[in-house]
């Protein structure tokens, strides 16, 4: 039985090895700056491996004064006990922290102990990047930040699932200095939040990625962001809903709200990706175009449409157009993926390659030729044989899809890891 063999001598002494060898590690290290991962069991199940973790740990807070980089995943009241005595002047060096922790179910007082402990990250005087993937401990970051505190990030990775979206942007006005961001978004927008008019202007930033449960979930931050230096936008999603094209609900797409976005940014983007988690069906969805969006964006150079039926006649038409130079869409394309659900025709496919992947002459083009295309598809014979003299710069893969409501076996959260049913810990100098 599990149980069993969580109260034998082999783990327990196994447990007593790991720590003894993480003492003479860092006894060893002596003055060397330490990049902390450590990682326990996923459920607060068995109080041994609980209690066991929390030993090793400790002696590696003892050394907390040499910590650079500190990444934890654990049940929450796990890291509060870890946590509780740091301070300001424990972490003088500190400059990454990633927390994560298991979903356990809490009562109140304990969620709050839990999350104060966080709130001594906000003194680390080096601190530049924060990724904080639950809700609950974003929301202890928001509560009584000083603004200094959010001017000194760099990197920001959170997740606001359960949060009120007008208190995220109160705290993200503060971040001047972001170069990178990355946004869970888990929770349906409310209505309130399309008519708000706070705009927040991040000078710095360069990669934003949305991680969502549907792509129009993140269309509060896309209304809200003015960000002049952007050059890498991505949407992971898990499902793939009409507000992208509806008619009736145009006001508010996602496609809308890019164009908006794209025209007051007036940013240097070259990288625009789009995922979701489900092979769809083009009887499922409707087709929508990305023309209002792609005319904003003349700098861009890799397009990805990840399992979305965006690609069809009339886009593909658009980027075939090479003449007048003003009306080249995308002169700068060199990479471009997307999926094939017969919602286009060979003819239109075929005129566009001629067109794109033309290199002779390239100095005279008034475009940049197309370097790879890779095309996902659920007629691979066909196109294989219709694009065989576009040589090595045309792949062609099959692509098995699903309607929706029929998840993948990947069915996990963009960006999570695979954390193994131990307890790890590892440094590096």
């Amino acid at each position: 039985m599990p149980e069993a063999a969580y109260t034998c001598d082999p783990y327990l002494s196994l447990c007593h090895r790991i720590r003894e060898g993480t003492r003479a590690f860092l006894e060893r290290s002596q003055f060397k700056l330490l990049s902390i991962s450590f990682y326990t069991r996923t459920i607060n199940k068995h109080q041994d491996d609980v209690t066991e973790a929390m030993r090793t740990f400790e002696l590696i807070c003892s050394h907390s004064k040499r910590w650079k980089s500190l990444k934890l995943l654990a049940p929450l009241p796990w890291l509060w006990g870890a946590l509780r005595n740091t301070t300001e002047e424990s972490i003088p060096l500190l400059e990454t922290v990633q927390i994560s922790h298991i979903r356990m179910t809490l009562d109140d007082s304990v969620s709050e102990s839990a999350v104060a402990a966080f709130r001594s990250f906000r003194s680390a005087p080096r601190l530049r990047q924060l990724s904080l993937e639950h809700g609950i401990l974003t929301n202890a970051f928001l509560q009584g930040t000083e603004t200094s505190f959010w001017n000194q990030l760099t990197y920001l990775g959170v997740s606001e699932a359960g949060l009120h979206d007008l208190i995220f942007l109160g705290a993200l006005v503060h971040c001047q200095n972001l170069t990178t961001c990355k946004i869970q978004c888990f929770d349906r927008y409310p209505d309130y939040v399309l008519g708000h008019d706070r705009i927040v202007t991040l000078p710095h930033l360069e990669e934003l990625t949305f991680s969502c449960l549907a792509l129009d979930d993140a269309i509060p931050y896309i209304r809200s962001l003015r960000l002049p230096k952007l050059r890498d936008l991505s949407f992971l999603a898990s499902s793939y809903v009409c507000y992208l094209g509806d008619s009736e609900t145009a006001d508010i797409s996602l496609v809308s709200s890019l164009s908006d976005f794209f025209s007051e940014s007036l940013c240097p983007l070259e990288k625009l990706y789009f995922e979701t988690r489900f092979y769809l069906s083009t009887e499922s969805v409707p087709i929508v175009t990305l023309l209002p969006c792609l005319y904003q964006i003349p700098t861009l150079r890799e397009l990805t449409l990840a399992d979305i039926p965006i690609m069809e006649d009339e886009l593909l038409r658009a980027l075939t157009v090479v003449s007048p130079t003003s009306g080249v869409l995308c002169p700068k394309l060199t990479c471009l993926h997307f999926p094939d659900l017969c919602s286009f025709s060979y003819q239109a496919l075929q005129d566009f390659l001629s067109v794109r992947l033309r290199r002779s002459c390239h100095n005279s083009l008034s475009f940049a030729p197309l370097e790879q295309v890779v095309i996902e598809t659920v007629r691979p014979n066909g196109l294989r044989s219709l694009l065989s003299s576009f040589d090595n710069a045309v792949l062609v893969k099959g692509l098995n899809y699903r309607p929706i409501g029929q998840t993948t076996q990947d069915n996990r959260r963009p960006w999570s890891q695979n954390v193994r049913d131990n307890t790890r810990f590892h440094a590096e100098w």
